[in-house]
């Protein structure tokens, strides 16, 4: 969201618009990966690019 409005939601069938060709697939998996947390992810089935899953400490969480 950005003042209010969504720029990128979780509908599935605007992926392509809103998600890849606005980069917010790449701009989300950079700014997790430089978290340095534990994260896994995205989500490949069904395709949810926001989808990623804190796996804590121990790696655990499903998979």
């Amino acid at each position: 969201m950005k003042d209010g409005d969504i720029v990128a939601g979780a509908d599935t069938g605007a992926i392509d618009d809103d998600w890849d060709e606005a980069g917010w697939t790449e701009k989300l998996a950079k700014a997790v990966k430089a978290s340095g947390m534990p994260f896994a992810g995205p989500l490949a089935k069904p395709r949810e690019p926001w989808h990623y899953e804190y796996k804590g400490a121990y790696g655990g969480g499903a998979d």
